[in-house]
């Protein structure tokens, strides 16, 4: 995420995490507990970083792009899935109907592993 175009407002690391990272970004060290404790996750990594969101896209860029349009996505998990693996094919943005789950869902997000960084995410009506 630090090397992603999000503004990152806040990291939480284990000591082994932030001994091994460096960054301008404020960086808080936790205890595995503490870090179970904020992420809402049963299992979380090492870190956890507070970031803005950002607007979802509005005018997608179809000319020579190659682009995924769901409709109807309900579960956040299989949304993150397909963001990841848009992600792995090089795909650069996804456009979901206004039916389809919630792209800022914690869920779609831990699915995601990380690639919403790099995938452009939309709605359109």
């Amino acid at each position: 995420m630090i090397n992603s175009d999000y503004t990152v407002k806040k990291i939480y690391g284990t000591e082994s995490w932030v001994s091994n990272h460096t960054t301008a970004i404020e960086t808080i060290t936790v205890s595995d507990m503490e870090l179970e404790k904020i992420s809402g996750l049963q299992s979380p990594n090492q870190v956890l970083a507070i970031a803005e969101q950002k607007k979802q896209m509005v005018s997608p860029v179809l000319t020579k792009n190659l682009t995924i349009v769901l409709d109807g996505i309900q579960d956040p998990g299989n949304l993150g899935t397909i963001i990841r693996i848009a992600d792995w094919f090089g795909i650069k943005q996804i456009i979901a109907g206004m039916d389809t789950v919630e792209l800022y869902n914690p869920k779609v997000i831990q699915s995601s592993m990380g690639s919403f960084l790099r995938v452009k995410l939309g709605v359109q009506s």
